[in-house]
Formats: structure tokens, sequence, C-alpha cells
């Protein structure tokens, strides 16, 4: 998989994150930093610090959101594989 793959992905995510209710608008503010740290990561693969902790965080964010949000976690989890076949 490619970077380009995982770019389509993210623009997946933030259409999601678009459409979730202003009730959610915290859960917003956090997938939003988390798309930015998942860009970040992959213009700068050598950061393995930020490397382990975006892992952390789509894993975070995947617990949470599977019953509350499954299309979102459904994106996430491709973007979790995504990075893992890239070695990210």
């Amino acid at each position: 998989m490619s970077q380009k793959t995982l770019r389509s992905q993210l623009e997946e995510l933030k259409a999601e994150i678009h459409t979730l209710e202003a009730r959610h608008n915290e859960a917003r503010k956090r997938l939003d930093a988390l798309v930015s740290a998942i860009e970040h990561q992959i213009e700068n693969t050598d950061d393995k610090a930020h490397r382990q902790t975006v892992r952390e965080d789509i894993r975070e964010f995947m617990n949470e959101f599977e019953t509350q949000h499954p299309t979102v976690m459904g994106v996430l989890d491709k973007i979790s594989l995504t990075l893992s076949n890239m070695g990210i």
C-alpha cells in the first residue's frame, strides 16, 4: 500500500469527521488532531517516537468509537492497516 492509498483514506476519515453531529465536537477535535499527526508521520517517517504515539492514538480511538461511530472506526481500521503495511 502506498502513501496515495493512505492519503485517500485520510480524506475519507475527514469526510466522516465532518458528518459527526455537533454533540461530538470534542471527538471531532481529537480526530482532527489525529489526522494531523498521521499526516506528520507520512512526511516524517523517521520520527519513531511520533510513530508509536500515532499507533497508540489510533488504537485508543478505535476502542472508543467502535460502538458509537462504527463508520469512523472502520476508516481508522483501514488507516491502521495501511500504516502497518507501510512500516509505520
